[in-house]
């Protein structure tokens, strides 16, 4: 769909104009024609009018255009007569403007299509380049917040899989201060336990994050067992690694 057409300043001094202006219902007949014009850009279809590959009738545009179905037929006439446009008065063929192309400057409406193509491209690619940022400035938040708790660690915040878990885990909603709570949380559990070698981006940011944040804080003590808080310890020896880790 094209957002403009092309009306000469001198459109009311054109012969043909000149002569419909002087009929009897020449002001409904000139309306009728620049609606059609806005109608052919509309449909972007070299100057013809149809629907899903379909003609316009007669009664379809009088319908369109909100005219009397009499005055959108002898719009046509005239229209035909004046070489305006072209119809071969059969169901099969579209009503078509003459000389669309022509007339309405294609290279014009081509680069028009461009510019707003461009537009919109680099309107994507702030978007994407925004988000790509976000993601980046997220990660050495969470990361760097990581390895401060783990008393000098190493991890890189720009290493793909971790980029990606900490990606994956803001599109679900979560924040930063989110993947610190969890840090906090399993650092307080895990770490002075065997299972602080667990404390990495892979086993924190990945599908068990959600139970992780969520959880209360339990201190790990001695090697297989964890202490309710009650107190009462139980053997958790038997459970499998992978019921309480991603690996």
């Amino acid at each position: 769909m094209y957002k403009w057409i092309k009306i000469t300043t001198d459109f009311f001094n054109d012969e043909k104009i000149q002569l419909i202006e002087a009929l009897p219902n020449g002001d409904t007949l000139i309306v009728i024609w620049v609606k059609l014009l806005c109608l052919a850009g509309k449909r972007c279809d070299g100057g013809a009018f149809t629907i899903n590959g379909k003609p316009l009738t007669a009664e379809n545009l009088a319908t369109i255009l909100r005219r009397p179905i009499e005055d959108i037929k002898e719009a046509v006439n005239i229209f035909i007569d004046y070489g305006m446009i072209e119809w071969e008065r059969n169901i099969s063929d579209p009503i078509k403007i003459k000389n669309w192309n022509k007339h309405q400057s294609m290279e014009e409406i081509t680069r028009e299509k461009n510019r707003q193509r461009q537009a919109a491209y680099r309107q994507r690619r702030n978007v994407t380049c925004n988000v790509t940022n976000n993601t980046a400035e997220s990660c050495r938040a969470v990361i760097s917040y990581l390895n401060i708790k783990l008393g000098g660690a190493d991890y890189d915040p720009e290493q793909e899989e971790t980029v990606k878990l900490i990606n994956d885990r803001m599109k679900e909603g979560y924040t930063v201060a989110d993947m610190q709570k969890v840090i906090d949380n399993k650092c307080a559990d895990w770490l002075g336990t065997e299972w602080a070698k667990y404390l990495r981006p892979s086993t924190l940011f990945g599908k068990k994050f959600e139970s992780y944040l969520k959880a209360p804080k339990g201190k790990k003590k001695s090697k297989g067992s964890v202490y309710s808080a009650e107190g009462a310890s139980f053997d958790v020896s038997k459970y499998e690694k992978d019921s309480l880790f991603d690996d």
